[in-house]
């Protein structure tokens, strides 16, 4: 079971779809001092120990991690989709990548929005505001 601060939390989006922000105190909570912080090679958040509670929540339900940079109009997105315990899918520096998992999760496209506006994942620019 993780525990969270009250910085942290589950943010209810359209669908009964969720989102976890990965803010910096979620960071530390994760992954303590005392823990070897291991990233994932081409992320900038994604630890070996984030990894793998992903896979273990994948067993339960599909599961997705998002990270997206952007600054001035160019930037890129990187995704990974766990299930059953284990990746299946993985996009790393591509556009259109977070759109490309919110369909494999189930997320149906609406009239005039992809499935990233139509959650209401466009409502803030960065991962902070999310948790206020």
């Amino acid at each position: 079971m993780i525990f969270f601060k009250n910085t942290t939390r589950i943010v209810p989006l359209i669908d009964g779809y969720s989102l976890i922000p990965l803010n910096e105190d979620a960071f530390k909570l994760l992954n303590t001092d005392e823990d070897e912080i291991i990233l994932i090679k081409d992320y900038s958040n994604l630890t070996v120990k984030l990894y793998s509670i992903l896979m273990q929540f994948s067993q339960i339900d599909k599961i997705g991690y998002i990270e997206a940079e952007y600054f001035g109009g160019s930037g890129s997105q990187s995704v990974i989709l766990f299930d059953d315990g284990k990746s299946i899918l993985e996009s790393i520096h591509k556009q259109n990548s977070i759109n490309i998992l919110l369909k494999k999760i189930g997320v149906k496209k609406k009239l005039f929005k992809d499935r990233f506006d139509y959650l209401g994942l466009n409502k803030f620019r960065k991962t902070e505001d999310w948790t206020k």
